[in-house]
C-alpha cells in the first residue's frame, strides 16, 4: 500500500470512480464489498456506495441492525429493498382469477 499513498488524493479519488463506475449491478452479485475490505480508505469510499442501494432477504431481516451498526452506513442507505418470498400457490387454490384481494392473503 506504500505507493497508494503516496499518489495524490485527487489521483485516488479518480481510481474510485473509475473503479465504482466500472460496476454494474448485472454483474456478480455483491462483488463490489470487497472492494471495501482493501483498506479503511478504500471502506469508507465503497460502503457509501455499496449501502445506499441496500436489499434485504427475509430471512436477514432480523440481521439488519448489525448490518446497519455504524452510522455511515445508516447514513449511506437511500433506497431499503425488502425481498418476501411467497408461497406457492395455483388458482385451484382459490378457485378464482387472482386479483387484489388474492395478493393481500
Amino acid at each position: 500500500m506504500g505507493c497508494w499513498e503516496k499518489l495524490p488524493a485527487e489521483i485516488r479519488l479518480m481510481i474510485f470512480r473509475i473503479v465504482a463506475d466500472e460496476y454494474s449491478f448485472m454483474s456478480e452479485p455483491y462483488a463490489r464489498a470487497g472492494y471495501a475490505r482493501v483498506c479503511g480508505e478504500w471502506q469508507s469510499f465503497f460502503e457509501e456506495r455499496n449501502f445506499r442501494r441496500l436489499v434485504i432477504g427475509q430471512d436477514r431481516i432480523s440481521d439488519l441492525e448489525r448490518i446497519l451498526a455504524t452510522n455511515n452506513r445508516r447514513d449511506s442507505v437511500e433506497h431499503l429493498f425488502l425481498r418476501i418470498r411467497l408461497s406457492e400457490y395455483d388458482c385451484t387454490v382459490c378457485q378464482s382469477a387472482e386479483n387484489t384481494s388474492t395478493i393481500r392473503r
